[in-house]
């Protein structure tokens, strides 16, 4: 029984664990995947709401380094191939190149750093600060590229491309946070208690 504790937990070394931390990836990757065919369009920007940064946020933090990269690197790679997966049940390399690009350029840097940057005791605070980093380092790809695209000044490019987003953005910090301390809490008492 303490090894499917310590499988639960991640904290499994060697070949099992690499493969069910790999595996996990991927499943984060699909979920990513499935969370972006639920968009909000709005008529002003070429940008939608979505889910997907949430289970970035909660399978980056989840899976920690590597795999957090490696979660990353597969959702993108699997929607530039042919997968619906990017917002909207977009797919293919064209949609990297468009207005959304740098927003998906930035989940994966933005997944690096919630994977390498994760706090090992989790307090709301500070897991509040490092997913709302996470989502300065998604708005800096996605409005910069956003603004070289489309020619935009700054005013206009906050206006189609970071303030639709802030409010919507912060409570899903609030639910990742509070949904990775659940786990965190549950984990360390089944440690605990074995």
């Amino acid at each position: 029984m303490p090894h499917l504790t310590r499988i639960a937990s991640w904290e499994t070394d060697g070949v099992v664990g690499r493969r069910i931390r790999a595996v996990a990836a991927l499943a984060v990757a699909l979920l990513c995947g499935y969370a972006a065919l639920l968009r909000i369009p709005l008529p002003f920007t070429p940008v939608p709401i979505t889910l997907q940064t949430l289970v970035l946020m909660v399978g980056a933090y989840t899976l920690g380094r590597q795999y957090a990269v490696q979660m990353a690197l597969w959702y993108l790679g699997l929607g530039a191939v042919g997968l619906p997966f990017f917002s909207g049940g977009k797919s293919g390399w064209a949609v990297l190149a468009g207005p959304t690009g740098g927003y998906l350029v930035g989940f994966a840097l933005a997944a690096a750093f919630i994977g390498y940057c994760r706090p090992t005791r989790t307090a709301l605070r500070s897991t509040l600060t490092l997913f709302s980093l996470a989502h300065l380092i998604i708005y800096s790809c996605g409005a910069g590229w956003l603004a070289w695209l489309l020619q935009l000044n700054f005013k206009s490019v906050l206006t189609m491309g970071v303030w639709p987003f802030l409010a919507g953005d912060l409570l899903k910090c609030l639910v990742a946070a509070a949904l990775v301390g659940g786990w965190q809490q549950q984990a360390a008492k089944k440690n605990k208690d074995s």
